[in-house]
């Protein structure tokens, strides 16, 4: 992958994306929650992606994502340092869209972003590789002059090359690191956890 602003999730951010994905999945299966997809594939594929470029965001901003289980509707991902709530988007071809369905119309209280990541496809796996290609206002978006009609029905879209810059959302990145995880803790020696030194997750599981 080729994007400026790219991330490599390593083995155990890959688990832990399968993990999620696979219980957020049988918690809305059980719980009777209906599939809004805006997609032509399945909903487990879809929770994988959508949670992979989730994580794939957070760790290249260095935020934590929402690990949550429990079904919900709508709502923002993470939260940036400077306190603006990001909902994380997922595409696998250039030509693809930022999509909001109509439904979110009404989020603008617990939105005020979203960001498009651009992943490889990487069938019913884990994609390991991600781009951020842009982001746009919750007002860029939420517009009737953004309503386009899919096979799926009407959402708000953007492409690519009309959403707004990575580096302009990315100037709030922290200083690079060499395989930043998404744990920042250790274990004191009272046996609190604290913060600490970055350390990866597979070290703080062990």
């Amino acid at each position: 992958m080729d994007e400026p602003y790219r991330v490599t999730l390593n083995k155990t951010e890959l688990r832990l994306v399968e993990y999620v994905s696979q219980s957020r999945y049988r918690t809305n299966r059980d719980s009777g929650v209906v599939d809004a997809l805006v997609a032509d594939a399945s909903p487990i594929k879809m929770e994988r992606q959508g949670f992979g470029a989730e994580v794939a965001f957070c760790k290249l901003f260095n935020v934590y994502p929402d690990m949550t289980i429990e079904p919900r509707s709508g709502g923002h991902d993470c939260t940036m340092p400077s306190g603006l709530r990001i909902d994380v988007k997922s595409c696998t071809r250039r030509t693809d869209h930022l999509l909001v369905t109509m439904k979110k119309a009404g989020d603008f209280q617990r939105v005020d972003a979203y960001a498009l990541m651009l992943c490889q496809d990487a069938g019913d796996a884990v994609a390991p590789e991600y781009g951020f290609v842009g982001w746009c206002f919750y007002d860029d978006i939420l517009d009737r002059a953004c309503l386009k009609t899919f096979s799926t029905g009407q959402s708000y879209a953007k492409t690519i090359d009309e959403l707004r810059p990575p580096q302009d959302l990315a100037a709030s990145m922290p200083p690079p690191q060499d395989e930043r995880d998404i744990c920042r803790v250790t274990s004191a020696s009272n046996g609190r956890t604290q913060i600490d030194d970055v350390v990866s997750v597979a070290d703080f599981l062990r």
